[in-house]
């Protein structure tokens, strides 16, 4: 998933953390934990997820910005069977109210740190 800073000033990302509803979720690469990006640079940061059965599954990715904003991004999937890696597809993002924060489709307002999935 790829974190794009579309805001004014550069932001540093920190403190990523992943939890799941079931299965087990890791943060296999961070190319963006303590990297300074300017306005219009972004960053990678992917996830694994294995399944305890086939199903449905949530995880949430979060990160802390250098301006002390968490950013909050819902990722869903379905896992077809037990304990392979499966991919995780993104959700809105969200954050508590500062600058800068994540961004999504859905009417919030005008965010400043996006973070979609990467193909």
């Amino acid at each position: 998933m790829d974190f794009v800073n579309t805001g004014q000033v550069p932001t540093r990302l920190q403190d990523f953390a992943a939890a799941t509803d079931t299965g087990e979720t890791s943060i296999t690469g961070n190319g963006c934990e303590n990297v300074e990006l300017q306005p219009g640079e972004n960053c990678q940061v992917t996830l694994s997820h294995t399944a305890e059965e086939p199903g449905r599954f949530s995880v949430t990715l979060t990160a802390v910005t250098s301006q002390g904003t968490t950013l909050t991004v819902p990722l869903s999937g379905e896992a077809v069977g037990a304990s392979k890696p499966t991919t995780a597809t993104t959700g809105e993002p969200t954050s508590e109210p500062a600058s800068p924060t994540a961004t999504g489709t859905e009417s919030t307002p005008p965010p400043d740190v996006t973070g979609t999935p990467s193909p």
